[in-house]
């Protein structure tokens, strides 16, 4: 990306004041907005990343998978997975800066000169782990009354016709399960619920684990740390190998990228933990997955400089732990500064709410719309209703990603683990 760029400044845009939403401008204009860098580990093949890109609904709110005679479907939820695996990114201009207010909201910039202000960022389209309900994530990582055995290539494609065929599309699924489980897990296959019962951790013993984990543990351990342990809940046994080698798979694809994006101006990095994605595990869901992925990120710090990230902040949801755990992650990168969500958006801002660690002026920040795989929601969904409808309505964020764009999938970029 341009090295000059920096978030620190706003910036004149092509919108005129007044305009009622700015996503529609940009839409209307998108050959002006360039198109997105994609990172996606190495077991993704590009053909996937292509149909995952293109071929999402207009929305998806509370729903997967759906069969529809006039309008199908062309994502299973096994391929919704699958995106799990697969970061966009792109070059975006926001017109305002995100906020809670009891709600999903934005701190607009205003306009100079008749045009709207904004300022430049890097939006990273991460997909989350998706536990919102028991169809995504929580198929691939839970166990069975049988061990299950992983597939080590990857099942062809159904056609849209034929993902409309219950049958073929939960074979198809049941395979492509089975090939993500044996990238995931060492052994290649998950053992049974029985061989678990007794060693099986609650949700809350699995937060003492973790923390254990990254605090105690050396960090080129993390990975055989993690293999056979299992969370109980409900009535599942989870593995949490599973869901650690996820998130390594998901810090080493963003990270990695960052660093080639950033590495003239460098970047600030800003983590807003998903709550609906967390959901299966109930009130303890999203401390539960940032500790999962903060054991991930130790791991990637030991082995990367992170020579471009000036800093990195979380949003600790009043949580009492994940703050230590994430310095005790980065210990070993001094120079990455460790910040709450809250000192980098605040209130006294001169203009709007983003105020750049010191160090970091020139810097561009990065931020996350909290997507899910199935749904174009970031250029559908109004704002208010989620932090990807907020973005998507005061950005350019939709025009870089949109579906039909001849270049949507031209800078792809393999990261193997």
């Amino acid at each position: 990306m341009n090295p000059n760029k920096t978030s620190s400044k706003l910036v004149k845009t092509p919108v005129p004041d007044k305009f009622p939403a700015s996503r529609f401008c940009y839409l209307e204009n998108y050959k002006d907005v360039r198109g997105p860098w994609i990172s996606h580990s190495a077991f993704v093949p590009s053909s996937m990343v292509k149909h995952l890109m293109r071929n999402k609904k207009d929305s998806a709110i509370a729903v997967k998978f759906e069969k529809n005679k006039s309008k199908p479907d062309k994502i299973t939820n096994m391929e919704g997975a699958m995106h799990t695996f697969v970061n966009p990114f792109a070059d975006i201009t926001i017109h305002g800066d995100y906020e809670w207010q009891g709600h999903h909201s934005i701190r607009e910039f205003g306009a100079h000169e008749g045009r709207q202000l904004g300022r430049q960022v890097l939006l990273s389209a991460l997909i989350h782990q998706d536990f919102e309900n028991e169809e995504v994530m929580l198929k691939v990582a839970r166990l069975e009354e049988f061990e299950f055995l992983g597939l080590p290539t990857m099942p062809d494609m159904l056609s849209v016709s034929e993902k409309q065929d219950d049958e073929k599309r939960r074979k198809y699924d049941w395979n492509l399960r089975r090939y993500i489980v044996y990238q995931l897990v060492a052994s290649h296959r998950l053992p049974t619920r029985a061989s678990v019962k007794d060693a099986a951790m609650t949700v809350h013993q699995t937060l003492d684990f973790l923390a254990d984990a990254i605090t105690n543990q050396p960090a080129t351990s993390l990975p055989a740390h993690m293999q056979g342990r299992a969370i109980r809940h409900k009535t599942y046994f989870v593995s949490l190998e599973v869901l650690f080698m996820t998130a390594l798979h998901q810090v080493r694809n963003e990270l990695y990228q960052l660093e080639r994006l950033c590495g003239a101006q460098g970047y600030v990095y800003t983590f807003n933990p998903p709550a609906i994605f967390a959901r299966f595990f109930d009130g303890a869901g999203t401390e539960l997955l940032s500790r999962v992925h903060v054991a991930a990120l130790k791991l990637f710090a030991h082995v990367a400089e992170m020579d471009a990230c000036r800093c990195f902040a979380w949003n600790d949801f009043s949580s009492k732990a994940i703050m230590a755990l994430v310095r005790e992650a980065l210990k070993q990168r001094s120079h990455v500064k460790v910040r709450r969500w809250n000192d980098v958006f605040v209130p006294t801002a001169k203009v709007g709410l983003y105020v750049p660690p010191a160090g970091a002026e020139n810097s561009i920040l990065v931020i996350h719309n909290n997507s899910d795989a199935f749904g174009q929601n970031i250029e559908t969904e109004p704002a208010g209703g989620s932090l990807d409808g907020v973005i998507g309505a005061y950005s350019s964020a939709s025009a870089s990603l949109l579906r039909t764009r001849g270049d949507l999938c031209d800078q792809l970029l393999k990261i193997p683990l």
